[in-house]
């Protein structure tokens, strides 16, 4: 079923029932499965610091601090950056603020299915 016009991955489809079931993952770009007890390990701090940390939503476009840095990186105004939760949404801002119908894109496949199918809803030629 098509999200206006966004087709369905069918790789997401096969992930979905064979991901977790797989002996060897050399498909994913996730992130390595630790527990908090791991992580306080790694990053050297103790069970009090830890517990100390508050979890709160941020601010939609990022936190000011992340803005900054992520501006200062690419010589930019802060109020230029912005951060996504993902390259989905990503590319999904970045298509839909750029392509209009008609529009020519240049997409390797099998490669991101956002990256083309995105494109193709919002009425590009592939």
């Amino acid at each position: 079923m098509a999200l206006h016009g966004i087709v369905a991955s069918p790789l997401e489809d096969w992930f979905r029932t064979r991901y977790f079931a797989a002996k060897t993952d050399i498909s994913s770009s996730g992130v390595e499965n630790y527990s908090l007890g791991d992580l306080r390990r790694i990053l050297g701090v103790s069970a009090e610091e830890l517990d100390a940390i508050a979890f709160r939503d941020s601010p939609s476009l990022g936190s000011d601090r992340l803005r900054q840095a992520i501006a200062g990186r690419f010589a930019s105004a802060p109020e230029r950056a912005m951060v996504t939760h993902g390259s989905t949404e990503g590319l999904f801002l970045a298509l839909t603020a750029l392509l209009r119908p008609g529009d020519e894109v240049v997409v390797l496949r099998p490669v991101y299915q956002s990256l083309h199918s995105i494109a193709e809803s919002l009425g590009a030629t592939l």
